[in-house]
């Protein structure tokens, strides 16, 4: 009887591990499983202290430390420093680990709490300025959350975001190592540490971990035969801006390859830098008084307030006029060694001719390839699928009643009714929608840049009803920390189970991933064919190589 080559492959395949898992002994081959990207090879950022490759995995082997047997293998817990641009948020996770490879555990957030200022701020202070009683905080937190007895075998990361991505390179190193130092006290932390927990996302991580999180909650993932389609991703902090989806065309460029319970996805992520709500605002100014540097002293008239609709006044004290906020608002702002008090003139024709020149691409043969998004910045279509826009995308639309039932946004009525809002006053804008004062003119540059982001930029249709607004799926709140953490607790349960298995000394490889796409989800592939065996019984043998060493 002949047999098929998947089947004789497959025989091979499985001999050949059980002889290396039987016989393995040497040291264990360490395997970094990050984010891949079409655009070509590996990279590894050693230097700014974090280990950075554009490839993920969920329901595979990465190379986290083994944890300790627990007493009774059930309920674990995790603890995540989500350390953003203006603030550290605290996270503490429990999880029911998963039941193979082809799953993903069950994870709930217990306590989310926050401690300010932004971690980037320790960068410029002297060496030991208040970091240590910084993170002593956060860990007391954590501390009251999980039960002493899991302590230690409870794992701890931190991850840092766009208010780190725009430390200088050194500066952000030296910061990592500071606090890799206090963590890795047990003094003074109880929990599981190790060197790698310590990381700087790259934008595009940030948006391939909320991409997992919406769909995570949303069940995509869940084994069986009937589950929802998957959504893209739209999230917005105060410092950068993210987009995830699985495109129905063919991809050019920024491709990550996400595994999850043994498929794969090939992802579209990018991250926009600055984009982000509050960095946004430094924008407006900086065009602005960049603007008036070119056109001399005074900002062009027209605008309520008689101070101008944008632009600089030079008197005694230094002065800009800024449409995008409302008539009657102040602010400082801080520029070349000058503080500038800032007035807002509430001109919403203005302020959305200053969005668009921050939008639109410099030169349009620049373009290539395309089709572009900000700037010369390369995006598939996104077509008709339905989108999640997370974060700062859900504030101003609520307040400016632009948000329809089920949570879908409209995106004409918001553009008109933000444009209403920026002539309103302050104590106008209180009174109409709740919002509170300080944040009262943020409505108004938030309602105006997110429509001419989403059709001008991103090329949703403006009529468009595909994006749903909320920062919540079946009462559980949405955000990148919780794809993170997911990821790094499904690969930490995994290199458990080769523990308590007897098989710590033998490194798993995963299968290589086929070419051609399968006939299910929008950019999915099952991990299975002649050729991934084949590939898989040559990294096996090489895997076993230990025996040599």
């Amino acid at each position: 009887m002949t047999m098929e080559p998947s089947t004789w492959m497959t025989s091979l395949l499985l001999s050949v591990t059980s002889l290396c898992v039987m016989t393995c002994q040497g040291s264990r081959i360490p395997h970094v499983v990050g984010l891949r990207s079409a655009r070509g090879g590996v990279v590894d950022s050693q230097d700014r202290g974090i280990r950075h490759r554009r490839e993920a995995a969920v329901g595979q082997d990465t190379p986290h430390h083994v944890l300790p047997k627990d007493g009774d293998g059930n309920l674990r817990f995790g603890v995540l420093l989500d350390a953003g641009s203006s603030s550290t948020k605290v996270k503490v996770y429990s999880y029911t680990p998963a039941l193979s490879a082809s799953h993903v555990p069950r994870v709930k957030l217990e306590v989310s709490t926050r401690v300010r200022p932004g971690l980037g701020s320790f960068a410029t202070r002297s060496s030991g300025g208040g970091l240590t009683e910084y993170l002593l905080e956060g860990l007391g937190y954590a501390q009251e959350e999980v039960p002493e007895d899991l302590h230690a075998i409870t794992p701890i990361y931190v991850m840092a975001t766009a208010g780190m991505r725009v430390l200088p390179a050194m500066d952000a190193r030296d910061l990592l190592e500071e606090v890799r130092s206090v963590l890795g006290n047990r003094t003074l932390n109880p929990f599981l540490f190790h060197p790698e927990h310590v990381s700087i996302l790259s934008g595009e991580e940030e948006a391939v971990y909320a991409w997992l999180a919406v769909n995570y909650l949303r069940g995509f993932f869940s084994p069986g035969p009937s589950h929802p389609e998957p959504v893209g991703v739209l999230e917005m902090g105060g410092g950068s801006m993210q987009v995830a989806f699985l495109p129905d065309t063919p991809l050019y460029q920024e491709e990550f390859q996400v595994y999850v319970g043994q498929r794969r996805f090939d992802l579209y992520a990018q991250s926009y830098l600055r984009f982000g709500s509050n960095y946004l605002t430094d924008q407006v100014r900086r065009r602005l008084l960049l603007h008036q540097q070119q056109q001399g002293e005074g900002g062009p008239g027209g605008a309520r307030g008689g101070g101008g609709g944008g632009g600089v006044m030079m008197e005694e004290e230094k002065r800009l006029y800024s449409p995008c906020m409302l008539s009657d608002d102040r602010s400082t702002f801080p520029w070349q060694g000058e503080t500038y008090q800032v007035l807002g003139t509430g001109n919403a024709t203005l302020c959305e001719q200053v969005l668009s020149a921050i939008l639109s691409p410099p030169d349009p043969s620049l373009c290539s390839p395309g089709p572009c998004a900000i700037g010369d910045t390369y995006q598939p279509l996104v077509g008709e699928q339905s989108f999640y826009a997370i974060s700062a995308f859900l504030y101003a639309p609520k307040h400016l009643d632009a948000v329809e039932d089920h949570d879908v946004l409209n995106i004409v009525r918001l553009q008109e009714n933000a444009r209403k809002y920026c002539d309103l006053t302050v104590s106008e804008a209180v009174a109409q929608t709740g919002t509170r004062a300080r944040f009262a003119s943020n409505d108004c540059l938030m309602g105006l840049y997110i429509p001419l982001l989403l059709t001008k930029a991103l090329g949703f249709q403006q009529h468009a009803r595909t994006i749903t607004v909320t920062n919540d799926i079946n009462d559980t709140r949405i955000d990148w920390a919780l794809g993170a953490i997911v990821q790094h607790l499904s690969m930490t349960f995994l290199d458990d189970l080769d523990s308590r298995s007897g098989n710590s000394h033998c490194h798993h490889v995963p299968s290589a991933p086929p070419s051609g796409r399968s006939t299910g989800s929008p950019g999915s592939r099952p991990v299975t064919s002649t050729l991934t065996l084949g590939v898989s019984l040559v990294v096996t043998v090489w895997s076993c190589m230990c025996l040599l060493v």
